[in-house]
């Protein structure tokens, strides 16, 4: 029961993690950190507001890309 609770604890510290790296390249627009935490392959699929899914990391990172290169700064963030 100890082992199943630490794998629970290390799984959700993962999540946690994870979600503190992607909101924080978000906010600095950190092309190199977002596609750190990005898988490296075709599974790769991003769904941005209002758009149709990306798949594969190349795409993926290009439309980060854009999204940081046109997009205002207050419009780059999370609600």
């Amino acid at each position: 029961r100890d082992v199943l609770q630490e794998r629970n604890l290390n799984g959700e510290l993962s999540v946690l993690c994870a979600n503190r790296e992607f909101f924080q390249a978000l906010k600095t627009r950190d092309i190199e950190r977002m596609s750190d935490i990005w898988h490296k392959g075709d599974h790769s699929c991003c769904i941005h507001q209002a758009q149709r899914p990306v798949h594969g990391h190349q795409p993926v990172m290009e439309s980060w890309e854009h999204i940081f290169r046109n997009a205002r700064q207050k419009d780059v963030g999370c609600e």
